[in-house]
């Protein structure tokens, strides 16, 4: 089974590596449950639901339905940041950024604790990006 090709983070992006349980309607490209987002009836990756997102004002529920803290309006700022850098192949292209150069920041106590559910221990650190 293909690996989902969403890149995870938001200041340093890597690969997601979970494993691909659908296909971007507009891109095509394999994503895992988490980086899922339906807009308005199709089922986009979050890079094209942040594209989508761009033309909202932030009234609609799908955009601020939570307070300010969805998870579309995570990915349209990270969109519109890499996009504004001139960045955006950021997000698309494989720049090589994964477990091994995480493990370079972090001990390995803390790459055990990102692989549990919930393992987070609040303090702040490279996965917190």
């Amino acid at each position: 089974m293909a690996k989902c090709e969403v890149k995870a983070g938001f200041f340093v992006l890597r690969p997601c590596e979970a494993l691909a349980a659908l296909q971007c309607s507009i891109c095509e490209r394999p994503m895992c449950a988490l980086h899922t987002m339906p807009v308005e009836g199709e089922m986009l990756c979050t890079e094209c639901g942040a594209v989508q997102g761009e033309s909202d004002t932030g009234d609609d529920e799908m955009y601020m339905g939570d307070g300010g803290n969805s998870t579309r309006w995570f990915y349209y700022y990270r969109q519109h940041y890499y996009t504004e850098t001139g960045d955006a192949d950021m997000l698309t292209e494989d720049h090589g950024f994964g477990a091994d150069e995480a493990a370079a920041f972090v001990g390995a106590d803390m790459l055990d604790m990102q692989d549990d559910l919930g393992g987070d221990d609040d303090s702040a650190d490279l996965f917190d990006s």
